[in-house]
């Protein structure tokens, strides 16, 4: 018995000693190469100077819950997008606040639509329209596009997309903003429409290189006001040019 304990602890011994090797030797070196890509665009020093340099925003939603706004604007953001409805039922709890908070504290603000893939895209467009109530000097609607876990096929995604932005486009005379990924507007939207769409891209690795007025740069920024992490997007341009978007 005391024999077969010896082996059992000299073979463990042996196999955690060979995972420390090739984790170190191996999977090390990657972690840390991916981190440091990743740091470069979510450092705080980063920020800071994107903070100073650029025309930047947030996205806000329930999620964040009880904003400071007193606090939040002593950072002085120049915009704001707050997240409004989700599919055909449900309206985001914190949007008419937020809203509120935007506008008095003179922060350009637009509204944002979290798309689903259970219900039609008219539909979705019709009850975002309705609850969003957005007005002249604000920034234009948003259509939050992203991957779930079960997607439909391709056709069908995007047949209710461009149904959704063309019905927003069609009851408010405004052309809506796209938001979404390199990836997913490559595979669902460019192409298929002969409009072109105002892009909000995300990418937390690098600057897009596609034409985009807005990136989507961290979801790990800090900010007075709100706890916890949020959003971060800069302006892919001026503060004159972003007056320009708004409504009229």
């Amino acid at each position: 018995m005391k024999f077969k304990k010896s082996i059992f602890f000299i073979v463990t011994v042996l196999i955690l000693s060979c995972s420390i090797y090739f984790f170190k030797e191996k999977w090390y070196p990657l972690l840390k190469r991916y981190y440091s890509k990743y740091n470069k665009i979510t450092n705080r020093e980063d920020i800071i100077y994107d903070t100073k340099t650029a025309v930047w925003g947030i996205d806000l939603s329930h999620h964040q819950g009880d904003v400071n706004w007193d606090k939040l604007v002593t950072s002085k953001p120049h915009f704001v997008f707050c997240k409004v409805t989700e599919g055909k039922s449900h309206k985001d709890t914190k949007y008419n606040y937020h809203r509120t908070q935007a506008r008095k504290n003179n922060i350009k603000m637009g509204a944002y639509h979290f798309f689903s893939y259970n219900s039609s895209g008219k539909s979705q467009a019709n009850y975002f329209i309705k609850h969003a109530k957005l007005q002249k000097g604000d920034l234009p609607y948003v259509l939050d596009a992203e991957y779930m876990p079960k997607m439909p096929n391709r056709k069908a995604v995007t047949r209710e997309l461009l149904s959704f932005l063309q019905t927003v486009e069609k009851q408010t005379n405004v052309r809506p903003i796209l938001y979404c990924d390199k990836n997913f507007y490559a595979k669902y939207i460019k192409g298929y429409t002969k409009k072109e769409y105002t892009l909000w891209l995300c990418d937390y690795n690098r600057k897009p290189n596609i034409p985009h007025s807005f990136w989507q740069k961290t979801d790990k920024f800090k900010v007075e006001g709100i706890y916890g992490n949020v959003d971060f997007n800069v302006f892919n341009g001026n503060k004159e040019q972003l007056q320009q978007l708004t409504i009229d």
